[in-house]
């Protein structure tokens, strides 16, 4: 009885293995015949959501709601801080930042720079890996910047408008690049 319960275990072992061996031998024909080749990108920002700043200023897509604060800083010029902030969660952090100033006392390019120098310098490790001055969307004064550090890269574009410096901002672990999740993050920022 015992001989005949171990044949009959094996033979169901070897009945099954069979039929798994069978059922995977074609497995690849599951996948989808006309899939895009690996090096075609799909749109980035295509599961990211739509967002518009409750004071009607921009819109832009976040990967997830973003978190905002609000801070004044009073100094020889009073400096309120609008800050949208969404974290992804492999950390990489998206922000649009509005500085509106009571009044300027310096070129909007100074301040731009200015920017870039306070960002440079907050870490003694951060080195400037990029920086180039131009126009948005041909009008506005604006800068791009990259610093970085052993533990992460940062990508700026600071634009003015009137009295508001708007800085689009990406932090993200090092090691890893993203430049074009930056770049979808900033093509899809308009002011309204």
């Amino acid at each position: 009885m015992v001989r005949t319960a171990w044949i009959a275990l094996i033979f169901l072992f070897i009945a099954v293995t069979y039929l798994f061996v069978l059922n995977m031998k074609d497995a690849y024909k599951i996948l989808p015949m006309d899939s895009k080749p690996f090096d075609q990108k799909e749109d980035i920002t295509s599961d990211w959501l739509d967002y518009q700043d409750p004071s009607g200023r921009f819109k832009v897509k976040f990967p997830v709601i973003p978190q905002y604060a609000q801070d004044v800083m009073q100094k020889e010029v009073r400096r309120v801080y609008d800050m949208y902030v969404a974290e992804t969660l492999d950390g990489t952090i998206f922000m649009i930042t509005l500085i509106t100033f009571s009044k300027l006392l310096e070129s909007q390019e100074d301040l731009l720079r200015k920017v870039a120098q306070e960002m440079q310098s907050s870490d003694a490790n951060n080195r400037l890996r990029a920086l180039k001055s131009g126009l948005y969307k041909g009008a506005l004064s604006s800068l791009d910047f990259v610093i970085e550090n052993a533990a992460t890269t940062i990508r700026t574009k600071a634009i003015f408008v009137e009295k508001t410096m708007i800085v689009l901002t990406q932090i993200s672990r090092s090691p890893q690049d993203r430049g074009d999740e930056f770049k979808a993050f900033e093509d899809s920022f308009e002011i309204l």
